[in-house]
């Protein structure tokens, strides 16, 4: 294993099925799988450009997952059976990467489409300027209320505390256990999609075109480029 970094990316995934269910009231269940499937491939790809790490690691139930990760040449592993739910998956990965000594796990969340290469690389290079062994980097969603994406040195040292108000959480959390943390703002990481107004950002955003996967969906769906309607139950 290189020493330059020793930072995984670990891009936890629930599964196609009843995905994004707060955009049910405007898409339907296959144009939501559609529109997962293409932010998490446009997230995979962002890192697969981004310099600095040794392993992208895909952690899923989801057979489309694993498809997905076979085709693009990253490592996929299968939810631990005795972990239920977001926080006990990441828990147990950060066990495993720190038993296997990466030094750093660097979590993203896959419906990050505008997520760049350049972004993925500048959050590095601040996690690795800070100059205690023990450090998050933190980059909110645009509300400042959850972690879009989550750097941790070494990769078990914060219990993870996803959901609501995750970002005041994590700081908390690191606050508590004498780790340094840093909160750094990214334009494109901030943008997750979980709320019809996230979803008209991302259609309006200028940007759009650098989430290839993503911009095809939005046209395959028809959106103006402005707004999209409620459809009709």
């Amino acid at each position: 294993m290189s020493q330059a970094n020793g930072i995984c990316a670990v891009v936890p995934f629930k599964s196609l099925r009843h995905a994004k269910q707060r955009l049910a009231n405007y898409l339907t269940s296959e144009q939501r799988s559609q529109l997962v499937a293409a932010m998490l491939e446009d997230t995979l790809r962002a890192l697969l450009a981004t310099d600095g790490l040794e392993r992208i690691l895909l952690v899923s139930n989801d057979p489309f997952a694993e498809q997905l990760a076979q085709r693009l040449g990253i490592d996929y592993q299968a939810e631990c059976t005795q972990s239920s739910g977001l926080n006990s998956v990441l828990q147990a990965v950060g066990d495993e990467l720190t038993r296997q000594d990466y030094t750093s796990m660097l979590i993203v969340h896959g419906d990050l489409p505008m997520l760049t290469a350049n972004e993925a690389q500048q959050l590095i290079g601040l996690h690795l300027a800070l100059n205690n062994q023990k450090k998050i980097s933190l980059v909110p969603d645009r509300a400042r209320d959850g972690s879009n994406c989550l750097i941790c040195t070494p990769p078990n040292i914060l219990h993870f505390s996803y959901g609501r108000g995750s970002c005041e959480k994590h700081l908390a959390i690191a606050a508590q256990g004498n780790i340094q943390s840093e909160i750094v703002e990214l334009p494109g990481a901030s943008l997750d999609i979980d709320e019809p107004q996230d979803l008209q950002q991302l259609i309006k955003s200028p940007q759009l075109h650098s989430a290839n996967c993503t911009q095809q969906v939005v046209r395959q769906l028809a959106f103006d480029g402005q707004r999209f309607e409620k459809r009709n139950p």
